[in-house]
């Protein structure tokens, strides 16, 4: 696979990257999948300028999202790719999702912190763009 720059394939100018939270940290999985990036990193950084927000799910509604979440962001960071929080009134460092809320206002702040991210994400990424 060829890796492309944000600048030549508008496809790839913004990505959420989303964790489940275990002890205050990002899973082994996400890790894994953030390790695996380093071959765009030894490709020209070849994922720079890419837009990237974070999403992290835990067990309870201050469970440690909002350390998942930097700790991702500073990975993303490394591949000198464009980080954004979630830019709402939901949360500062990207969306904190609580797994157990389940109707009423927990469940409407998971999704309102989802979407203030993803729309975040899309912004910068067509401000980068000039999409």
């Amino acid at each position: 696979m060829h890796p492309v720059n944000a600048h030549e394939d508008p496809n790839v100018a913004g990505i959420l990257v989303g964790t489940p939270v275990y002890f205050s940290s990002m899973s082994s999985p996400c890790k894994d999948f953030l390790e695996r990036l380093m071959v765009f990193y030894k490709q020209d950084h070849a994922l720079s300028n890419v837009v990237a927000g974070v999403l992290a799910v835990g067990g309870t509604r201050h469970g440690g999202q909002e350390v998942a979440i930097t700790s991702v962001q500073a990975s993303l960071f490394c591949q000198h790719m464009i980080v954004v929080g979630a830019g709402g009134k939901t949360s500062r460092f990207g969306a904190c999702i609580w797994a157990g809320a389940e109707g009423g206002v927990e469940e409407a702040t998971n999704r309102a912190a989802a979407e203030d991210l993803g729309r975040k994400v899309a912004e910068v990424a067509m401000a980068v763009t000039g999409a």
